[in-house]
């Protein structure tokens, strides 16, 4: 569950078409301990606004087919509602908001409060906390993971995890490692220890080899039953061969209730990750990261099975395609791809906060 701040507010017309709906200007006032935001439609319209905090920006959300006629950030969120984003330059919250309507437009006028704090301290209903993202680095102990030359997956996606978590910090994000060092974790172990965390997302960094090579660029898997391809299948079998060499059951027989249970969560977790994996994929190729051919895949990971956190595995490339040896190995690569990351997952937040509103009604 996305932490968020609990003012929401709703107004309803009567229309049922918006494509006429446009967003002419947004003008902001940031001056002192208070300020003011208006966003100027040509029309009235329903709207929402929603304070968010990683990084601090107003957000302000439409209905499907609203545009904008200047260069705003105006995208589309997970159920086709439109979200205009207004950046500020510390946390705030919002006092006060209303619509003003007029002849020929109509004003979305919001007054706010600036707050100094750090966004984590300010975040979320009641002061419950910043949004905590769980991140997995794939291997570890008696799972080197891939190997090429004295290079080994677990120790690359040890470190490349903690450049990831000192980005997504600067940025406001809690984050927590399933393991700090050179440790077995089992593949259920991973998961129990994001429940135990508390994360809002679980993200499991992996940098697999594959026999026979031809596999290159960033990967990015959600959960799916359906049947593997046979690169799928291959690296199912690697992420499981540290379980099987230490002894864990991995699949056991539960409950038929239980699984039931899971699976109506599901339903609300798996459109949030795939959300989240449609964010990330644009942040890659904004940043220029080489993709492979098919970068959004599903398949049936332990680490993606649990029912009530957006999960991802993200493979950032393969160790046995040697271009993608040598980014994973550069430090200016990895510092592009740990931004990326958090670009992705700020741009998520954003989007699953708004349709957690809209949901909630």
């Amino acid at each position: 569950m996305i932490r968020r701040t609990a003012l929401l507010l709703v107004i309803l017309w009567p229309h049922a078409i918006w494509a006429d709906v446009i967003v002419r200007r947004v003008d902001t006032t940031l001056d002192g301990p208070d300020g003011t935001v208006t966003v100027t439609l040509s029309e009235p319209a329903p709207w929402t606004v929603r304070m968010l905090g990683a990084p601090p920006a107003l957000a302000v959300g439409l209905p499907p087919g609203a545009a904008a006629d200047a260069a705003l950030d105006l995208r589309t969120g997970p159920d086709g509602s439109m979200v205009l984003r207004v950046p500020l330059p510390v946390a705030a919250t919002v006092a006060s908001a209303e619509m003003r309507t007029g002849t020929d437009a109509a004003v979305i006028a919001i007054d706010i409060r600036m707050n100094p704090q750090p966004v984590e301290d300010v975040l979320g209903d009641a002061g419950t906390g910043a949004v905590t993202i769980a991140l997995d680095p794939g291997h570890g102990g008696v799972d080197p993971g891939a190997l090429r030359g004295t290079a080994n997956e677990a120790d690359l996606m040890l470190s490349f995890a903690r450049e990831v978590a000192e980005v997504l910090r600067r940025a406001g994000f809690r984050v927590v490692l399933t393991r700090e060092d050179d440790a077995f974790v089992s593949l259920p172990g991973r998961v129990s220890a994001a429940r135990a965390a508390g994360a809002d997302v679980l993200l499991s960094l992996h940098a697999d080899a594959v026999a026979g090579g031809g596999a290159s660029g960033a990967t990015i898997y959600a959960l799916s039953t359906d049947d593997p391809d046979a690169l799928t299948a291959e690296l199912l079998t690697r992420h499981g061969q540290g379980d099987r060499l230490a002894g864990v059951e991995l699949d056991a027989p539960g409950d038929e209730v239980a699984g039931v249970l899971m699976d109506l969560a599901r339903q609300d977790t798996g459109p949030r990750a795939e959300a989240l994996a449609d964010d990330l994929l644009d942040a890659f190729r904004d940043a220029g990261i080489d993709l492979h051919k098919r970068p959004l895949q599903g398949a049936a990971f332990t680490v993606l099975k649990a029912p009530e956190i957006p999960s991802l595995l993200l493979e950032l490339g393969f160790m046995s395609d040697p271009r993608d040896l040598r980014n994973i190995q550069d430090p200016v690569w990895r510092a592009i791809m740990a931004q990326a990351i958090a670009d992705g997952i700020a741009a998520w937040t954003l989007d699953d906060a708004v349709a957690a509103g809209r949901r909630m009604r």
